[in-house]
């Protein structure tokens, strides 16, 4: 059967807003995991990825909807995407969740921009005590030297470049001096993004999030929260759709911030699907806190994927690395892009998905 529906598998959404290139082995490892996009429909679709995919690295599984893969110059039009890529009108998508994402390339810019949650998190006052947008060495030494790191109980702090994904262009520091590859790494990051968003590092426990739509009433419709799988540093592995363990308080908390954050979003002009990355962290104390609104992607995510892999075959768990003996591939490994004993950086270390 021909595939009607045309579907951007635009995961370097995040990078091309920034006019910025990823790294070759970054492009095919996101390209691999575009295909799972295939599984958000109920008919058969023409896929568009950032590098070419080997179609005999995705195996034939009962259900699945057959793929058309294309790459080389980004489509112009497309009836869905992982992220927005133009402005005007929003594609006609006829997916069966309800997941188009809008095509006004400027609105995503803007509320995909971490200063933009930064000012929600300030005004729902849910922002960690010292984060804030630095847009100079000088002023971040300034920051620091005032206790801009106070709120971390190991003193570390992280700070993140506007537009990005998966843990990449970020850089993890302690204390208050800047000096050697510290201070060179956060140089470079300026100067690729001019203005990075500081946090203090809080003792994390784990991370999860949330896939919510807000539709063009502002109406917000939320998925139960799942657990996100990452690396120490935050780089993405994987997602595991069991509920993580938060009491009636805390639960409270997270769906009043992401009710908030889709308002938000629709007073910006956004509509569509949406995700809030979240985490619980040991306070001093020894107590186990929320904090509801780590991140926030006004796009799709592998939470809205996971969850329907999870329906279709009762599956719990969507990782991408080497399967494991009994897991089902979905992905199949494919040939290194990295010299032997180099591992990817910033959660991109993954060859293959699969679920369980």
């Amino acid at each position: 059967m021909a595939a009607r529906l045309r579907v951007l598998g635009n995961l370097d959404c995040e990078a091309r807003w920034s006019q910025l290139t990823l790294p070759r082995r970054v492009l095919d490892h996101i390209s691999a995991a575009a295909t799972l996009l295939r599984f958000l429909f109920d008919e058969p679709i023409a896929l568009w990825t950032p590098s070419p995919v080997d179609p005999g690295r995705l195996p034939a599984l009962d259900g699945a909807q057959a793929l058309e893969l294309h790459h080389g110059p980004i489509w112009t039009q497309a009836d869905a995407a992982w992220g927005a890529f133009r402005d005007g009108a929003p594609p006609a998508a006829r997916d069966r969740r309800g997941l188009t994402v809008p095509a006004r390339l400027s609105v995503a810019k803007a509320v995909n921009d971490r200063r933009f949650l930064a000012a929600l998190a300030q005004r729902l006052e849910v922002a960690p005590p010292g984060m804030r947008a630095v847009t100079s060495l000088d002023e971040l030494r300034q920051h620091l030297a005032q206790g801009g790191a106070a709120a971390s109980p190991t003193a570390q702090w992280i700070c993140k470049a506007p537009l990005t994904a998966a843990g990449r262009d970020r850089v993890l520091g302690a204390g208050v001096t800047l000096s050697g590859e510290l201070e060179r790494a956060l140089a470079r990051l300026l100067q690729r993004f001019s203005a990075l968003l500081f946090e203090p590092w809080l003792a994390r426990i784990l991370d999860l999030g949330v896939c919510a739509t807000v539709g063009p009433g502002g109406e917000v419709v939320q998925r139960p929260p799942h657990t996100l799988l990452t690396t120490a540093r935050g780089g993405f592995l994987g997602i595991a759709t069991t509920p993580p363990p938060l009491d009636l308080t805390q639960r409270a908390q997270l769906d009043k911030t992401v009710a908030a954050v889709g308002q938000a979003l629709h007073a910006a002009g956004y509509v569509g699907p949406f995700a809030v990355d979240a985490f619980l962290h040991r306070a001093a104390n020894g107590q186990a806190l929320l904090h509801p609104l780590c991140e926030i992607n006004g796009r799709l995510s592998f939470g809205w994927i996971a969850a329907v892999l999870s329906e279709r075959f009762g599956t719990r768990e969507l990782r991408f690395s080497a399967p494991p003996p009994g897991a089902m591939v979905l992905v199949a490994p494919g040939a290194p892009t990295e010299p032997a004993g180099q591992a990817a950086a910033g959660g991109e270390q993954a060859v293959a998905a699969w679920i369980r």
